[in-house]
């Protein structure tokens, strides 16, 4: 897939996102609350095995999720955009439990996050981050996270083609 054809498929997805329908790759299958005043967001239908297979394909050793407070992005991301709990003690155990093939380089882990769920960027959600201005103290982790969001994302286009 060429870059500009991943641009599309993008651009696509945020279309989506902002009609608030619930989505199947092109089928619309349902229509999403609107929880706390916040834009209602599409939730492709993502399998365990997709999200694992996803997930373990950013993470590694020189990769963006090789540290493990990176996955606080991570559950950020699959909260807002893939159904994942909202609580991330919960969203955590809930990653824990996909079918990973192999073993990860580092492991969800709630006790490495639980310092910065309190932190303003993680609050408001990860739809509202590219809106965000972003206090010096949470600037390097916010990037980390972002980036780590995006690869994800663009790592389940991957899977879902």
């Amino acid at each position: 897939m060429t870059e500009e054809q991943k641009k599309d498929i993008k651009d696509l997805f945020e279309a989506m996102s902002s009609t608030g329908e619930r989505f199947v790759i092109g089928q619309v299958i349902g229509t999403q609350n609107n929880f706390f005043g916040q834009e209602p967001t599409a939730k492709p239908q993502i399998s365990d095995a997709q999200m694992a297979d996803a997930i373990s394909s950013i993470n590694g050793k020189g990769k963006v999720l090789d540290e493990y407070q990176n996955w606080l992005g991570v559950c950020c991301y699959v909260s807002a955009r893939c159904g994942y709990p909202m609580d991330l003690k919960m969203c955590c155990e809930r990653l824990k439990q996909l079918p990973y093939r192999n073993p990860l380089y580092r492991e969800v882990k709630y006790e490495n996050i639980r310092a910065f769920t309190n932190w303003n960027f993680v609050k408001a959600g990860y739809d509202q981050w590219p809106t965000m201005k972003v206090n010096d103290q949470e600037r390097t982790l916010y990037v980390k996270c972002r980036d780590t969001a995006m690869a994800l994302e663009n790592a389940l286009m991957d899977t879902v083609r």
